[in-house]
């Protein structure tokens, strides 16, 4: 995983800056291209085969935030106190929570299902299953945060992070970050998923 998502990260920003497409165009051809490099090699080095890795991505233009995704990483906008995932999860947790909703399967029986972390979609050399790509971009308001995160931060609950990421305004986005990081440390979850955070406030 560490090998796939620096690979991909590398080629599908550099293909990106490359671009001379429209953002949401530009986007999908740096995922396709970070893809085929991933193919590629495996292809050369098979101790490498089986690699994989999610992918979030975000551009902010004239105001507006456009991103993609393939995975479970959230991507989430923090405004005025209240912190509202962006892009889907395209892990099975997302059916297992719809069927909660729907009746068929009990809260504690789809937070304790085996299945939950499983992966629907991801980066790994072949055809992705699942791609979000925002079709509207979303207009950012001053001091919006937008976070970009791996699914272990999820580890703390959704109003937990909002608190974090509400301090007052004087203590840097830094400090907020290691707020988050020290809490999952705290919780201390015997099976703690990778946790990696990014904000971004948007002046």
């Amino acid at each position: 995983g560490e090998v796939a998502s620096r690979l991909v990260v590398d080629k599908f920003c550099q293909d990106y800056m490359s671009s001379k497409a429209g953002v949401t165009s530009a986007l999908r051809s740096s995922l396709n291209g970070a893809n085929e490099q991933l193919a590629g090699t495996m292809a050369e080095t098979p101790g490498l085969r089986g690699m994989g890795t999610t992918l979030i991505a975000c551009v902010i233009r004239d105001n507006e935030l456009y991103w993609l995704s393939v995975g479970d990483s959230p991507l989430w906008l923090f405004r005025e106190g209240s912190l509202q995932r962006l892009n889907a999860d395209h892990s099975m947790r997302s059916l297992l929570d719809e069927m909660v909703s729907s009746g068929e399967m009990t809260r504690e029986a789809a937070q304790s299902d085996l299945r939950r972390h499983m992966l629907r979609s991801a980066v790994a050399g072949k055809s992705i299953d699942l791609i979000d790509v925002c079709t509207e971009p979303r207009r950012l308001q001053q001091n919006d945060i937008v976070v970009l995160a791996s699914d272990g931060v999820e580890t703390l609950a959704i109003d937990e992070l909002a608190v974090i990421l509400g301090q007052r305004h004087d203590r840097a986005l830094q400090q907020r970050v290691g707020d988050v990081m020290s809490r999952i440390e705290a919780a201390a979850q015997p099976e703690q998923d990778n946790a990696s955070i990014i904000l971004y406030q948007h002046e």
